[in-house]
């Protein structure tokens, strides 16, 4: 965290206990992911609102496999559209004994950790979506959407989570995202107000990515195998650091 603050670079730090949550505000950590499912401390409250620690909960990934297994969530018009047919298959047949038993303590955790949601909002620490994408319950491009409904859930408006994903999200990571000139031009346009139903963020009409209308058609299309073998540059951007597939 020391180094990170050296450099003007933001922490986000994962915690599965409020004593961690704790320890990791009062050392500065910009952010912490992951909260717990229990009742927030005093001293939780306390050290993240003195230090200015951002909450990021991640609960679609927390809670995306219960939910991904039962409907409505299976069901919806997006994951078809961004998931390939066998990762939804995945989620609707028969879970082994190892995957059910995560799927049941999602459940039974799932009111404990929106009700620590819930609380951190109200006392004024600020709320960030997060998703923790790649794991198990969570679908690239799809389970932001997943994490919008259940902050709202959470206790937060639709107008709140909005933020929560855009213009708050930018200000973490000091990004202006808006509709003012000089605003990184990256929309997503909808077919309805989600000001009313979160869930309407699904309805997408058409996404302009730096300027430009995204090709959807071309965006979810099969991948040739000229890209399936084409050189991949890592996180680094480094020339000589490149792999294949």
């Amino acid at each position: 965290v020391e180094a990170a603050r050296a450099l003007g670079l933001r922490t986000v730090v994962h915690a599965d206990s409020w004593a961690g949550v704790v320890d990791v505000a009062r050392a500065g950590a910009s952010a912490v992911t992951h909260l717990p499912p229990a009742p927030v401390p005093d001293a939780a409250v306390e050290a993240m609102r003195a230090h200015g620690t951002v909450a990021i909960p991640a609960l679609a990934g927390e809670l995306g496999l219960s939910d991904l297994t039962t409907r409505p969530w299976r069901d919806a018009p997006l994951l078809a559209a961004v998931a390939s047919p066998s990762a939804v298959a995945g989620y609707t047949a028969p879970l082994g004994p190892e995957l059910q038993a995560i799927a049941e303590r999602q459940r039974e955790e799932r009111a404990g950790r929106l009700a620590a949601v819930r609380e951190l909002h109200r006392v004024g620490v600020p709320v960030l979506a997060g998703t923790d994408a790649g794991v198990l319950g969570t679908v690239q491009g799809f389970s932001l959407h997943h994490e919008l409904a259940l902050l709202v859930e959470a206790g937060l408006t639709p107008r709140e989570a909005l933020a929560a994903a855009t213009t708050e999200a930018g200000a973490f990571l000091g990004q202006r995202v808006g509709l003012r000139v000089g605003d990184r031009a990256d929309l997503v346009v909808l077919a309805a107000s989600p000001l009313d139903d979160v869930r309407r963020t699904q309805d997408v009409e058409f996404v302009v990515s730096n300027g430009r209308v995204v090709d959807r058609e071309a965006l979810l299309g099969p991948l040739s195998a000229e890209l399936l073998t084409a050189p991949l540059v890592d996180d680094f951007a480094s020339e000589t650091l490149a792999s294949t597939l």
